[in-house]
């Protein structure tokens, strides 16, 4: 999915998550949510990364429906950046809390049964911003309306740690006494190419 899509997606993520947002549904299963990060550490504004999502199916039954949204989004990643391989729908919603809001990345594969033992996988890519906090966490978690048989391992994250500033070169502690030295032989110097100059007298043959 192209990340222009994403916008376009909006309304379509609220519509399709309130749709099942109140239905309650109960998975036969326990299902597992990992994610991994193509870069977690050291991050710089602008640095691209690749988010791996995968869910797994631990059985005992078949499921045939799930979905998963991402934590919340302020401005630590830049949304209109965002891209996907997800199949099934993958869309942006927005939370309003009155004073301020935040994005979800939600995710819901299609409905088709997903056998004990099989699991799917979903890259996310989106761009770290200069507004992301020195440490931050961000990961993917089971729709809010579905429940399973083990919600302990429903969701991951992972922390994003920006990299360090760097420090300004320190200045040599011995620096003034070198600076004062070198300024007065610059100033002998000065002073021996422009002093009175004295006349040589050449002889002369008689």
């Amino acid at each position: 999915m192209r990340p222009q899509l994403l916008s376009w997606l909006f309304a379509a993520g609220s519509i399709f998550g309130s749709s099942s947002a109140f239905a309650g549904v109960a998975i036969p299963a326990d299902v597992s949510v990992d994610v991994g990060a193509s870069q977690s550490s050291n991050l710089h504004p602008g640095d691209r990364i690749t988010f791996t999502v995968s869910a797994t199916n631990h059985g005992p039954d078949v499921i045939s429906e799930w979905a998963f949204r991402s934590s919340p989004i302020y401005d630590e990643l830049d949304i209109g950046s965002a891209s996907t391989d997800c199949f099934g729908q993958f869309f942006v919603s927005v939370v309003d809390l009155e004073n301020s809001y935040y994005y979800e990345l939600n995710w819901y594969p299609p409905h088709q049964p997903v056998q004990p033992g099989q699991s799917i996988i979903c890259h996310v890519s989106i761009d770290y911003t200069a507004y992301a906090p020195p440490s931050y966490e961000f990961g993917y978690s089971l729709s809010s309306y579905l429940t399973d048989l083990d919600p302990s391992n429903n969701a991951s994250y992972v922390e994003l740690t920006r990299a360090p500033a760097q420090a300004p070169l320190p200045v040599p502690a011995s620096s003034g006494p070198w600076l004062f030295a070198l300024f007065a032989l610059l100033m002998i110097a000065a002073y021996g190419g422009h002093g009175p100059s004295r006349s040589r007298q050449i002889p002369r043959s008689v």
